[in-house]
């Protein structure tokens, strides 16, 4: 189990030098397809413009009355929960640290990101770290949840 400082923690105001490659990536071309917006739309995302970052993403849509997130892609790279397409995200073990955080980008509707260990499957001596972008199809509320995954290592938590 995980010491209580050790929790993962939504950081919107991230250093471009925390994030990997991918992520800068990832970022870069969010900034540039949602322009003057404040977010952009999921058709605005062109896989082809990103073919090295696609096996580190997964997606999430937005439900809303109640919040929850439902897996819509889980690239082969990713540190996210297996075998989860289509699948709630509440619907895993030690995903609440994960949904607190996702909660707080529908309100701030702004990139965050966060280092954290895999609590929810037997992989739970890795850590990774994740940068979540939001996509709106109506241009207000967050619709999509794009995250870019990047393993850090390994490191054992008491």
């Amino acid at each position: 189990m995980k010491n209580e400082h050790e929790k993962p923690v939504a950081n919107f105001g991230f250093k471009p030098e925390d994030l990997s490659e991918e992520q800068a990536a990832l970022l870069d071309y969010w900034k540039r397809i949602k322009g003057e917006r404040l977010m952009p739309k999921r058709d605005d995302f062109d896989p082809i413009d990103l073919p090295k970052v696609i096996p580190f993403l997964s997606l999430e849509d937005v439900l809303y009355d109640p919040i929850r997130f439902r897996v819509r892609l889980v690239g082969g790279e990713t540190s996210s929960a297996r075998n989860s397409k289509g699948k709630f995200l509440d619907e895993f073990e030690g995903t609440e640290e994960i949904i607190a955080m996702l909660k707080q980008m529908l309100e701030r509707k702004a990139p965050y990101y966060y280092v954290s260990a895999i609590n929810w499957d037997e992989r739970s001596y890795k850590t990774y770290s994740s940068l979540i972008v939001p996509f709106s199809e109506d241009g207000e509320r967050v619709t999509l949840a794009m995250a870019c995954h990047h393993t850090l290592g390994i490191t054992k938590y008491d």
